[in-house]
Parts: structure tokens; sequence; C-alpha cells
């Protein structure tokens, strides 16, 4: 009974630090502006080293600390669509959200409010960060 409790405290917790975090993003524009500058002064120097972004699909791993050894945050990006999985330690069946992809910012299911980005390699929802 405590533990589901705990769970229950735990799963509120991570939800309000995700949207408080969500709406102090930190990303910014810089990949953007140096993409307008290339275009606007175009040389063969420019047009060489410009490469496409990055697809953003694939899986993001990063582990969590604090709650015992085996914990893990996993993001798994496919087009439109991203899952997740948290496991706060190796006992934990873990929870499982979904929802949408906008460019590099991630939606809940609705589309409406903004849970977390991508920023080159990794993914950041709330406190919590994963690699690719």
């Amino acid at each position: 009974m405590n533990f589901t409790i705990n769970k229950k405290i735990f799963t509120v917790v991570f939800f309000t630090m995700v949207i408080y975090s969500c709406s102090q993003n930190p990303t910014s524009n810089k990949t953007e502006n140096n993409y307008q500058s290339d275009v606007s002064n175009p040389t063969e120097d420019s047009q060489e080293s410009y490469q496409e972004e990055e697809s953003v699909d694939g899986t993001y791993t990063g582990r969590v600390s604090g709650a015992g050894a085996g914990g893990e945050f996993t993001v798994k990006i496919y087009g439109s669509k991203w899952f997740s999985k948290l496991r706060i330690n190796a006992y934990d069946q873990g929870t499982s959200e979904s929802g949408l992809v906008k460019g590099n910012d991630l939606y809940d299911e609705s589309g409406f409010s903004k849970v977390g980005y991508i920023s080159g390699k990794t993914v950041t929802m709330g406190r919590f960060s994963a690699t690719k």
C-alpha cells in the first residue's frame, strides 16, 4: 500500500515538473540563424559545410538516480510520434507516456501541451534527459 502511494506521489511530482520546465525551455534558434546566414551569403565553402539536420527518429536512453539502482528513462521517436518509459528503480514496472512530435518539440497526445524538446542528440522532458 505504501509503495502504491509513493508511486502516485512520484507520478504527480514528475508531471508537475515536466509542465513547469517546459514553460522555461532553454532552446535557441542558433541552428536556424546559422542556416539563414549560409543561405543569404552562398559560397562554395558554406554549401559544402552545410549538412541537412539529422533525423530525430530513434531511441534515446538515460539513467535515473535517487530511488535505487536500475532507474532508466527511455524515449522512442518515430516520425510524428514519441513514446517514453520511466522506471525509477529496478523493481519499478515503469510509467509509459506518448504524444506528438512537432519539429524539435514534444507534445502530449492532444498536441496542445508541450512536454519536452530535442536538442542535438538529447531529449529533455522535465528534469529527465536521454541521449541517442
